[in-house]
């Protein structure tokens, strides 16, 4: 748990969770993958299992199939935002 977010009483993935992301999406373009897992809470691993799926953004790559991915931060605030209203419809 960050050292904050245990200050505070609160898992990083929890309802401030949003804060973080907005925060550390304002100023970027594209975001790299460890910083695109920290955007959403997630590790590396997890965020390359969700790669996989069909819903979740795909990356831009500047330089080609070899490049490393990136993405972009409208596309993640997207992509929390689809899936935050889809639990809320399901409760």
């Amino acid at each position: 748990m960050h050292r904050a977010a245990r200050r505070r009483g609160r898992h990083p993935k929890g309802r401030d969770h949003q804060v973080a992301t907005e925060s550390l999406t304002q100023d970027r373009l594209l975001l790299t993958i460890e910083e695109t897992a920290r955007a959403l809470g997630l590790s590396r691993a997890q965020l390359f299992r969700l790669r996989t799926t069909r819903d979740f953004p795909q990356p831009i790559r500047l330089l080609g199939p070899a490049s490393h991915p990136r993405w972009r931060p409208v596309d993640l605030e997207s992509y929390v935002e689809k899936k935050q209203k889809g639990k809320s419809s399901h409760e």
